[in-house]
């Protein structure tokens, strides 16, 4: 085997050097996409858990209500509170709807 010269020496190592180079690039692009997917999740996650905040708190409300009974006729404190959870009628008989 015969020894390297120095330009086959500094060519082996321009090789080495652009090859490291290639390798941290694809890194850093592949960080910038993870960053990217990890914010979209921590949206999207963010969003979710609002969502459920929202559906926790409407079924709260809902079950503080009272139900109406079999019936039809509400109980009390059900038409007093049907405001909360945007109710525009609740649950009366057709007939009362006209007189209340």
């Amino acid at each position: 085997m015969k020894p390297m010269t120095t330009k086959e020496h500094l060519a082996v190592h321009d090789k080495q050097i652009a090859a490291i180079r290639a390798l941290i690039q694809e890194g850093m692009h592949l960080m910038v996409e993870t960053r990217r997917e990890l914010r979209a999740t921590a949206t999207l996650t963010r969003q979710n858990a609002e969502a459920l905040k929202r559906l926790i708190d409407s079924r709260r409300t809902t079950t503080a209500i009272q139900r109406p009974s079999p019936n039809g006729y509400p109980q009390s404190g059900y038409v007093e509170d049907s405001h909360k959870i945007g109710l525009k009628y609740p649950n009366i008989p057709q007939f009362f709807r006209g007189i209340l």
